[in-house]
């Protein structure tokens, strides 16, 4: 079941989309992965592209799937 939600966004803020395979573990729970994005994601780099590389690197997936990432900052 899905819901339509809205969000308040102010100028500099980042909207970071990305698909599971980003954060997807065997063995570990979501709740510790989603701890790591969150953790990674904090400080948003002036260069959206760096930022973007930095998650990918960091990522600690290990199942193979493919992973897309795209990262948004409002104006």
């Amino acid at each position: 079941v899905y819901e339509d939600s809205e969000a308040v966004v102010a100028s500099g803020d980042v909207l970071l989309l990305y698909t599971d395979g980003l954060v997807e573990r065997r063995r570990v729970g979501d709740d510790e992965t989603t701890a790591h994005l969150l953790e990674q994601t904090r400080n948003p780099d002036a260069d959206l592209d760096r930022y973007a590389d930095r998650l990918l690197e960091g990522a600690r997936s290990d199942t193979d799937d493919d992973v897309c990432v795209l990262a948004v900052r409002f104006e």
